[in-house]
């Protein structure tokens, strides 16, 4: 009988121990780095919790207590004699001097409820020399001197930039002027050697006349009375020398009132041909075999037929 009580004693102590030691190894840590502050500076106060499956700590909003802000929080594991703690960092600040009295926090761990150590945190104001640093009364804004030396690099950049593109402006004008004076010259030489209008105008529709034999798609088509009327074009604003090559249909005949008056047959022939050109271009109208022979012989027959009226008009014009 006194052996059981002996053996229950010693059981009763292993229990109480155990939970004693259990307990312990659960106590949260509470420390921070430096207990007086200025008022701005930073502190980190840590919570230290040991390691378990289930842990809840507080619920911290901005401040970890009231006036006493945290700036950024962590949360790290560190081993210590073969235990894992783990490591709630919240670094504080303050901008009021006071005392500060940081109170317990409980952390449930396991289901268990355990408060950490209470801490107090001190921040003082930042001492003011009285003497040397005494408030005085606001000066008066005051205007800084005019420095000459320093606006003279200026206005030399703003003359060289506005020599530069005045001298860039004349020299682009001179190679463009003799760049056009290079050109006329060209085009003079160009058209000294040039045939006259009847002649190269003759020449070209004859060139076509050898592809109406290959006209069998409408594409083909398209560019033959295209080119019928762009040959036509050239010679008139050679001839009656006005601009033909942007102006529509109506437009190019609206311009020829004269040849209308003094050659009807040869303003209907033309009217003829342009009619026909802008259907086949516009109105996907395909002539016949026969058409496009007619056309290419009543545009032949324009040339032959107003080009020596058109040199005799310009003579009395320039005689005139």
């Amino acid at each position: 009988m006194k052996y059981i009580k002996v053996i229950c004693l010693a059981l009763l102590l292993f229990i109480v121990t155990e939970e004693s030691v259990k307990a312990q190894s659960r106590e949260v840590v509470s420390e921070i780095d430096s207990t007086v502050l200025l008022i701005g500076e930073q502190t980190d106060v840590v919570y230290k919790v040991p390691m378990a499956q289930n842990i809840t700590p507080p619920q911290f909003g901005d401040t970890l207590i009231e006036n006493l802000e945290i700036v950024y929080r962590t949360i790290d594991t560190v081993t210590i004699n073969s235990q894992s703690i783990i490591n709630y960092r919240y670094t504080v600040t303050a901008f009021d001097s006071a005392l500060f009295f940081i109170p317990q926090f409980p952390f449930i761990i396991d289901g268990d409820t355990f408060f950490s150590t209470p801490l107090s945190l001190k921040v003082l104001t930042v001492p003011v020399d009285t003497v040397d640093l005494a408030i005085t009364d606001i000066k008066p804004i005051e205007k800084a001197p005019f420095n000459w030396r320093e606006w003279a690099g200026y206005l030399l950049i703003l003359l060289l930039v506005i020599a530069i593109v005045i001298g860039a402006y004349f020299l682009i004008k001179y190679l463009k002027n003799k760049k056009n004076s290079s050109q006329k010259a060209e085009d003079k030489v160009a058209e000294e050697h040039r045939l006259p209008a009847n002649d190269e105008a003759l020449a070209a529709l004859a060139q076509l006349r050898d592809e109406i034999s290959t006209l069998t798609s409408r594409q083909k088509v398209k560019m033959y009375y295209t080119n019928i009327v762009d040959i036509l074009r050239v010679y008139i604003e050679r001839v009656y020398n006005m601009p033909m090559m942007e102006k529509t249909t109506d437009d190019i005949l609206g311009s020829l009132i004269q040849l209308k008056k003094n050659n009807r047959q040869s303003f209907n022939d033309l009217q003829n041909i342009l009619t026909t050109s802008d259907l086949v271009k516009f109105a996907k109208f395909v002539p016949q075999q026969q058409e496009h022979i007619l056309t290419l012989d009543l545009a032949e027959a324009f040339v032959k037929n107003t080009f020596n009226q058109a040199v005799e008009n310009t003579v009395i014009v320039q005689q005139k």
